[in-house]
């Protein structure tokens, strides 16, 4: 009989082979539909915050769920990654999930000098992306 240190082991081997036989997920749109239909309004409601202060809890929970978007449209994006620039783009997906998150969570709080700061971070993160990525994403 072997030892329960010993099956965990075993576990953990058919559990990764199984893994690595799995196909890549895909992403369920291409990334200029996930551009225009997830990230640019998400990221419009984040960065509104510098023109129009959050004034009632609508929309603060407007920004709470743009937040969550952009994780969620970040996570999106790192199944995408062309394998070329492998590295670059999942970088861009992480900091666009954490800006998101981080929207969220200030938005949640209402820290808006904290959220301001987040829409400062969120400009510069969607500027390195278009700035890279904007020409050579085809149009699917």
């Amino acid at each position: 009989m072997k030892s329960a240190p010993g099956l965990l082991v075993i576990a953990i081997v058919m559990t990764q082979t199984a893994a690595a036989q799995q196909p890549p997920v895909k992403s369920a749109a291409p990334i200029r539909q996930l551009h225009e239909t997830l990230i640019k309004p998400a990221s419009e409601v984040v960065f509104n915050v510098g023109r129009e202060a959050p004034t009632n809890d609508e929309k603060w929970t407007a920004i709470s769920g743009a937040g969550a978007t952009l994780v969620t449209s970040g996570h999106l994006l790192m199944l995408a990654s062309p394998p070329e620039q492998r590295a670059k783009w999942m970088t861009l997906s992480r900091q666009l999930a954490t800006a998101g998150r981080t929207a969220r969570r200030q938005a949640e709080v209402r820290n808006l000098a904290a959220l301001m700061r987040t829409s400062d971070r969120l400009v510069a993160v969607c500027e390195s992306c278009h700035a890279r990525y904007r020409k050579q994403q085809p149009q699917e």
